[in-house]
């Protein structure tokens, strides 16, 4: 693109740091605003991790065992995904120098670390549209949206501050690894064959390595993954897409696997291996390997039912998220909360409070309703390059997660992170697809995009 020329990789760079360094005197201000000091003291989750920071601060690791929060047996502190009190408890060692309290260099970590969101967000935006200027929107729309302002002020302690930025980049090397083009959409990104991209295994490493760190950072990513995983079911039903799928999966398998064994995260104690995204990813893998083999739709159809039910019967892992399940089914089952608390299981009872509530109209509408009117025009993009078999599986994957997180943020407000994350990738499509247009469509979209912003 022409714009690429003005707006050269370093001029990005400095963009994006821009972005970083604004976003987070934007936060300051909105919390000193809010009544907030960084003396204030942190609620309820956030004093134990706070707590733990201050150990990592202090002495430079977290006891095994802590029995001031369970006594007398104590706490396995390594069942808790305390990998963010590392982090900012030694990074707050490295910098002690600065003479700065513990509290207010949290606050700004806590910045920091969630708009470093924003790299792997350009990167994607980039790689789908290959325009910078659209990438670049993309950034400053997840830098500056109340949902992504709101989880990351400073007055609280959220795992997903820390868990994101991996998260983007295992998406993006994910992305790398399905498609065969470096960067760009349209008629030649290609529809994506058996045969490999280029730095196929380099990519699909890389995406499974930071994958480990989603995982280890924060547990609500396990259902990311298993949202990956039904992902990779439908892509089974594509001759052209079954080799990849079944590749990508045994990379992830095997690092799954490995990190649940050697590491000492909750990975291990909650034994990820058997749990339901992983029983997907083996179902899955057994079918498609069937069908490579043998050629037998029906065969591999069998393959994945009889193993996908075997392995749930007989895995133990079931009762450490039973209490996920129950809310999750009850939701589907009650779309509002019954007047009759008796209706509910316990699980379903204890957990249909604020923010695992669906979002209230207003609330829908003033975080999404102009994001995704903007976003829109690429989710037609989208659709109709789908449905004429032009789409890449990165066009596939993008916009499969961005209607299941829509309709899963819809059940749980908490989740609203990870649908704002695929909403600003689609801004960026929306922008690039006006510009391609024309003057008239340049000018509609820039306008329409920069409201949503």
């Amino acid at each position: 693109m022409a714009e690429n020329r003005i707006i050269g990789p370093f001029s990005s760079a400095l963009i994006l740091v821009l972005i970083i360094v604004v976003g987070m005197a934007v936060r300051a201000q909105i919390f000193h605003r809010m009544g907030y000091t960084d003396r204030s003291a942190f609620p309820i989750e956030s004093a134990q991790r706070y707590r733990y920071i201050r150990m990592v601060a202090r002495e430079g690791t977290i006891p095994q065992l802590d029995t001031a929060v369970e006594h007398p047996n104590g706490f396995n502190t390594r069942t808790d995904t305390i990998a963010q009190e590392y982090l900012m408890g030694y990074s707050y060692r490295l910098l002690s120098f600065t003479g700065l309290p513990l509290e207010t260099l949290i606050r700004h970590f806590l910045r920091f670390f969630w708009l470093l969101t924003v790299i792997p967000i350009y990167l994607i935006a980039l790689h789908t549209t290959g325009s910078r200027s659209a990438a670049l929107l993309s950034a400053v729309f997840f830098a500056v949206a109340m949902p992504s302002l709101r989880r990351s002020l400073g007055n609280e302690i959220y795992r997903e501050q820390i868990a994101f930025l991996p998260l983007g980049l295992h998406l993006y090397y994910l992305i790398r690894a399905m498609d065969r083009r470096k960067e760009g959409i349209g008629p030649r990104a290609g529809n994506g064959s058996d045969e490999n991209p280029p730095h196929f295994y380099r990519f699909a490493l890389l995406s499974a390595l930071f994958l480990i760190l989603c995982l280890v950072t924060w547990k609500v990513n396990r259902f990311y993954y298993l949202t990956l995983t039904t992902f990779f079911v439908f892509m089974m039903f594509y001759n052209s897409r079954r080799a990849m799928a079944v590749k990508l999966l045994a990379i992830f398998a095997i690092t799954n696997v490995a990190a649940s064994l050697l590491l000492d995260t909750p990975l291990k104690y909650d034994l990820f291996p058997l749990s339901t995204g992983m029983i997907i990813t083996y179902a899955v893998l057994g079918a498609g390997i069937t069908q490579l083999k043998l050629k037998q739709p029906l065969v591999s159809v069998a393959v994945f039912a009889a193993a996908a039910a075997i392995l749930w019967a007989l895995k133990p892992e079931t009762a450490y998220y039973s209490h996920a399940w129950e809310t999750l089914f009850t939701r589907l089952r009650f779309l509002s909360k019954p007047d009759t608390p008796s209706l509910l299981p316990f699980e379903a009872r204890h957990y249909w409070v604020p923010p695992y509530t669906s979002p209230t109209l207003f609330m829908f509408l003033n975080d999404f309703f102009l994001p995704l009117i903007a976003a829109s025009i690429s989710v037609g993009v989208y659709l109709k390059r789908a449905v004429t078999g032009k789409s890449t599986p990165s066009e596939e994957l993008l916009l499969y997660m961005l209607l299941a997180f829509l309709f899963f943020y819809l059940l749980f407000y908490k989740l609203m992170t990870f649908f704002i994350f695929f909403t600003a990738i689609f801004l960026a499509t929306s922008l690039s697809r006006g510009i391609d247009l024309g003057r008239r469509w340049r000018y509609a979209a820039l306008i329409l995009v920069a409201t949503a912003v």
